[in-house]
């Protein structure tokens, strides 16, 4: 109980919050990325875009791209910048190709704040992102 009030041990509580921004962060974006590149082939699959084809390369390129951006950003980089730019192009990317859902966009920007946040961290610190 005392290393929990002292802030878990040599790292305290600065240690533990980057820790729950990096868990975050990969988590948003693990859920944001498969969702954008699921969302892309399904709507393609099922010809989301009512019938006259023209919209399937905006459904592919800004969705499957979008999310292969985020989940390559988070998950594959180790530079905090080129992360960070990569993560937030690639979610607002997808949150640009069903932005009418209102919350994707929310969590696209949540995104955005945290891999910023995550990557000033660790440039702060002088390190890589940590990718798990």
């Amino acid at each position: 109980m005392k290393a929990a009030a002292e802030g878990t041990g040599t790292g305290g509580w600065s240690s533990v919050r980057r820790d729950r921004v990096s868990t975050a962060t990969q988590v948003l974006a693990a859920v944001l990325g498969v969702g954008y590149i699921a969302a892309g082939v399904v709507g393609a699959a099922l010809d989301a875009t009512g019938g006259d084809r023209s919209d399937l390369a905006f459904w592919l390129l800004f969705l499957v791209g979008g999310g292969a951006l985020v989940l390559i950003g988070t998950f594959a980089l180790g530079s905090p910048v080129l992360s960070a730019v990569c993560t937030s192009v690639g979610a607002l990317a997808g949150a640009v190709a069903i932005f009418w859902s209102v919350v994707v966009p929310m969590l696209a920007l949540a995104l955005v704040v945290l891999s910023i946040f995550r990557a000033r961290r660790a440039a702060a610190g002088g390190r890589t992102v940590s990718r798990a």
